[in-house]
């Protein structure tokens, strides 16, 4: 399944969701998939010793891509399964609905 990896993750409200110093807008950074899926797929735990190849792997791939990502069915569990429980449900159900090959759930806020 290809994804748009660099889709920016959106608050409640459709505006793009940052991290940063709000009082300081020049710190300001738009969160994207690929920000999400990286730490995700850099984290570990103990019941990860045994994935701990596979998830390299994973991490070199999602680092390489420019534009578009190519996960087969095993990765894109992998990341679920990783990220359940590290994030806020706002972010999980963002990504999770992008890994199954829908649309980002939250429409982008008007301008």
């Amino acid at each position: 399944m290809k994804t748009k990896i660099n889709q920016e993750l959106r608050q409640i409200n459709g505006k793009p969701l940052q991290e940063g110093d709000q009082a300081k807008p020049e710190t300001l950074k738009t969160i994207t998939l690929k920000d999400i899926l990286l730490t995700v797929a850099l984290s570990t735990s103990k019941e990860d010793k045994e994935h701990e190849l596979e998830d390299f792997q994973l991490c070199v791939k999602l680092q390489n891509v420019t534009t578009e990502l190519d996960l087969d069915n095993k990765e894109a569990s992998r990341l679920q399964e990783k990220l359940s429980g590290k994030y806020p449900i706002l972010i999980v159900g963002q990504v999770n609905a992008i890994l199954e090959g829908k649309e980002n759930p939250i429409k982008e806020a008007k301008k």
